[in-house]
């Protein structure tokens, strides 16, 4: 979670969901991941005022 938010997922990550975000001052990408290790989810996001993992 304190990775810079242009890095990688690690490999026991899952992509459980994808969807395009529509901003007032441009869009992203938001996608969810499951930890396939522990459980967690996290979401990564692209968009201007939400970038970085969440």
């Amino acid at each position: 979670m304190r990775s810079p938010s242009e890095a990688l997922p690690h490999a026991r990550l899952m992509v459980v969901a994808s969807t395009p975000v529509v901003e007032a001052f441009g869009g992203g990408i938001e996608t969810r991941y499951i930890c396939l290790d522990c459980g967690h989810t996290l979401m990564h996001s692209t968009g201007r005022f939400g970038q970085g993992w969440h």
